[in-house]
């Protein structure tokens, strides 16, 4: 029988874009095996005890001899770890704003180490530690569970809070102390000693953006036209990767990551001019129109619209939301196109059907119906 695993994540560090946060912002899982869950607990408390301390909390741990023998005990214990570095400053300089809000930020590593765990270990439960307001965590919650759906795992999802659980106490502390010698908070000697700890059960150690950005959604019963919409995108997103500041990049991947969010609305063309004039590309909706959207969808790309705003279809009422969209507005335009043609030519009898029109405008026109 294949070995069962249960993950809990924590994060060091902090997904915010100002002078006062850290360089990196880093995440950790810790994955158990199942069956040795509360043989590891009773060690975890003896450790605990054993270093004097309240909880396991990397944050409170000043001095790096008392944080190594820790570590050095935590590493005793029978568990993998996955991590996830993210190295803000290429963000900054490397690639568009997106990545900037936090919140995003957040969900989106998370949901690329979450990805590689179940990839690897197929854990039966993953635990995140509590982040955010309580909207957020729902927010959240709902974003982990539809993306482990997508991506064809059967993983139970949960939010825990540290203080009240042990093991994700381990993530934070390992997370911390990581992040910690990665940055250069201690010296060479020190930093070599502290990660040689763990060298053995660090299975897993992505690097972003260097990993890439794009999660290729999985095609399901139920998603196949966003994964069939969505594999374009990234095809072109990565085609077209070192491509900085273009608008039509830009757009393409807000609408890409605002479709992977759990509500996934619909956006409206001024929430993106608004966007991009913030980073100062200022262009009117008819250049929107003509030289983004426009030219994206005669790259093959599928951006349906309506009423409503724009987006990557998920649905197949994105479908008919679209279809319904581009007939009220193109029918009456060739309608109108028709009675004209139709009177001028009896009027004057000229043919200006032949003479004005392709062989594939007279085929639609003579579809038309005023």
């Amino acid at each position: 029988m294949t070995e069962e695993y249960v993950a809990f994540l924590d994060e060091s560090g902090d997904p915010n874009f100002n002078d006062k946060a850290s360089k990196t912002f880093f995440v950790a899982a810790v994955i158990f095996p199942r069956n040795k869950l509360a043989d590891i607990s009773n060690k975890i408390s003896s450790i605990i005890s054993q270093h004097g301390l309240s909880k396991l909390k990397s944050n409170e741990i000043g001095s790096f001899k008392r944080r190594l023998a820790v570590c050095s005990s935590l590493s005793s214990l029978h568990f993998k770890i996955a991590t996830i570095q993210v190295n803000k400053s290429e963000l900054e300089q490397n690639l568009n704003k997106w990545f900037l809000q936090r919140r995003s930020l957040y969900k989106y590593v998370q949901s690329i180490l979450n990805h590689e765990i179940s990839r690897i270990y197929g854990p039966q439960e993953i635990t995140f530690d509590q982040y955010g307001t309580p909207q957020y965590q729902k927010s959240f919650y709902d974003y982990m569970k539809r993306k482990i759906e997508r991506d064809l795992f059967e993983t139970d999802v949960y939010i825990d809070s540290a203080k009240d659980n042990d093991f994700i106490q381990v993530g934070d502390f390992i997370a911390g102390s990581i992040r910690k010698a990665m940055e250069g908070d201690f010296d060479i000697t020190q930093r070599e000693e502290l990660l040689a700890l763990f060298r053995d059960q660090w299975t897993v150690n992505i690097v972003f953006p260097d990993y890439g950005k794009y999660i290729k959604p999985v095609a399901t019963e139920n998603n196949n036209i966003f994964s069939i919409c969505a594999e374009e995108v990234t095809r072109y997103l990565e085609k077209n990767k070192s491509t900085i500041n273009d608008p039509k990049i830009l757009t393409l991947e807000y609408l890409y990551f605002n479709s992977l969010d759990e509500k996934s609305d619909w956006v409206y063309t001024n929430e993106i001019l608004e966007w991009l004039a913030n980073m100062e590309i200022k262009i009117t909706q008819e250049e929107f129109r003509n030289n983004i959207t426009a030219a994206l969808r005669d790259e093959g790309l599928i951006i349906v619209s309506s009423r409503k705003g724009l987006k990557i279809p998920k649905t197949l009422e994105d479908f008919k939301d679209y279809v319904a969209f581009s007939t009220n507005f193109a029918l009456p335009i060739l309608k109108r196109l028709r009675k004209a043609l139709v009177f001028v030519t009896e009027k004057t009898s000229s043919d200006l059907k032949n003479e004005l029109l392709s062989e594939e405008m007279r085929e639609i026109i003579e579809r038309v119906r005023a």
